[in-house]
């Protein structure tokens, strides 16, 4: 599923099978992506092409109770401003059927820029957290050079 933003041109029409896309060789695997070796990681890599790793966007993957995926869902234009906003009620309905489903999600950050954790992607992170709660099981970031995982913060206790 592809949604974009009223005013946006999508920069793809739709978004290829899994497993169509695996057989589809990246020029940028040569990069050693993921940076992160996991099979939420592989699939995200796999989802988001070269072309549209410098815009800001989500890339969502919605998983079944047993990790298989449901649906992969890419926003696009959607920059750090979100944060700042009430959740969206789509989202919150999105994350209510998954929920119903006994279902999981992996949130992927795509941004341009290096692969290093910014302020911003752990807000990103904090953001996932109340949005998706215990469905959530990873949150990644997308670079033009790799994806890697956005680890939850350390609690300190006293």
């Amino acid at each position: 599923m592809w949604i974009t933003q009223p005013g946006r041109r999508a920069l793809l029409s739709g978004l290829v099978s899994m497993s169509e896309r695996e057989e589809i060789p990246s020029p940028l695997h040569a990069r050693q992506r993921p940076g992160e070796d996991t099979d939420a990681a592989r699939l995200i890599d796999q989802m988001v092409p070269p072309q549209l790793r410098g815009v800001p966007a989500l890339a969502i993957l919605w998983l079944d109770d047993e990790g298989g995926v449901v649906q992969p869902i890419m926003i696009d234009d959607v920059g750090d401003e979100v944060l700042q906003d009430a959740l969206p009620a789509g989202l919150v309905t999105f994350a209510a059927m998954v929920g119903a489903a006994d279902g999981r999600v992996v949130l992927a950050r795509v941004r341009p820029g290096l692969p290093f954790l910014t302020a911003a992607d752990r807000a990103w992170r904090t953001y996932a957290e109340t949005l998706f709660g215990e469905l959530l099981t990873e949150v990644l970031l997308v670079t033009p050079d790799l994806v890697r995982r956005v680890a939850a913060p350390e609690r300190r206790t006293a």
